[in-house]
């Protein structure tokens, strides 16, 4: 049997040729250097400033609110997301308020003073550029940078409503402003109110309701932290002048079914110099379609003339005579008309002539 010594394996298996030790040494380089450029290609599609831009376009475009409210420079240092969120005048901070481009995509960066400027576009509107600054605030793992955006890419909706205090956004709604904003109450005839918004997006505004409708105004909202404004001018709708019809209608129809020389609560009546033989008729013989108007605190009916018919028996003081008498009295009306936050009218009818 035969032995080796122990130098001879020391000899054999510690001691590389010069030609080992210099494939060891390739190898390794070849490792490092491929270390290195996985790292550098991590840094820029991870952790640089076009990727954390991209990031948040991404949520933006997925309406991932949280992602995106989440991402540093979003929201002031200090602030929680949650209860930012339930503040009134971000309601629209929301998936369902949303609509983004479909395609939004970084196409440069560059730095000025330290601060890195990251342009972006929306393919469906080249034309417009989006710019984001951003500055890096140190380092994860001591290697890759960190960033956060300089001010804050959420952007500001400033909507007036004129003949109501709601309005949708993008069908998200309706939103009262007497309801998220202070200085609005329910019984004023416009409004106005400024809201958090995702930037980019587009926006369509509107006042909507089986009582008032506006035409929609639509809205690019293009540049991290700017301002649109957006005017909706409400209308009465067909059904709510159907309501107010119906209820001027129904008003004259109770009026005249009261056989009495003056109505209780309306605005007519007749004065005869003899006496009545029997119940005085009355009759409606045109209605006028209802219109309406705005005035600077609500709905006025716009004044029509209706006629309404007088039909008695009349006996004569002098001999007991009764002859029948017959009249037709023009009677020009207006009115005002309330409509609550629930979708309730109220009419007020008044005697103009």
């Amino acid at each position: 049997m035969a032995h080796v010594g122990v130098s001879a394996l020391t000899r054999r298996f510690v001691a590389p040729g010069r030609s080992e030790f210099i494939g060891i040494v390739v190898i390794g380089t070849l490792l490092l250097g491929g270390g290195v450029a996985a790292g550098l290609s991590l840094a820029r599609d991870v952790f640089s400033a076009t990727a954390f831009v991209t990031q948040y376009l991404r949520a933006v475009e997925n309406r991932d609110v949280v992602t995106a409210i989440s991402m540093p420079g979003v929201l002031p240092i200090g602030v929680d997301r949650d209860e930012f969120l339930t503040r009134p005048e971000n309601v629209l901070l929301t998936s369902a308020a949303m609509k983004p481009g479909d395609d939004l995509r970084v196409i440069r960066e560059e730095d000025r003073n330290g601060v890195r400027h990251v342009f972006a576009l929306d393919s469906a509107n080249p034309s417009q550029t989006m710019e984001f600054a951003v500055v890096q605030t140190g380092r994860n793992a001591g290697m890759f940078p960190q960033w956060r955006f300089v001010s804050s890419p959420l952007g500001t909706l400033d909507v007036e409503t004129i003949h109501a205090t709601f309005f949708s956004v993008n069908g998200f709604g309706p939103i009262d402003l007497a309801s998220v904003t202070p200085t609005v109450s329910p019984n004023d005839f416009s409004a106005h109110g400024s809201f958090s918004v995702f930037a980019p997006g587009l926006y369509v505004v509107e006042t909507s309701s089986s009582a008032l409708s506006s035409k929609p105004v639509s809205l690019s909202l293009a540049q991290p932290g700017s301002i649109v404004h957006a005017t909706v001018t409400a209308e009465p709708t067909t059904a709510f002048l159907t309501r107010v019809q119906r209820e001027v209608d129904q008003f004259f129809d109770d009026c005249v079914s009261q056989r009495v020389l003056f109505p209780a609560g309306c605005p007519f009546g007749i004065s005869v110099e003899n006496r009545i033989s029997g119940a005085p008729q009355w009759g409606i013989l045109n209605r006028p379609q209802v219109s309406l108007r705005p005035t600077a605190s609500g709905w006025e009916i716009v004044p029509g003339v209706w006629t309404l018919t007088f039909d008695a028996d009349i006996q004569s003081l002098f001999d007991g005579s009764i002859s029948p008498a017959h009249e037709e009295i023009p009677l020009t009306i207006g009115g005002r008309v309330l409509l609550t936050a629930s979708g309730d009218i109220s009419v007020t009818i008044d005697r103009i002539d």
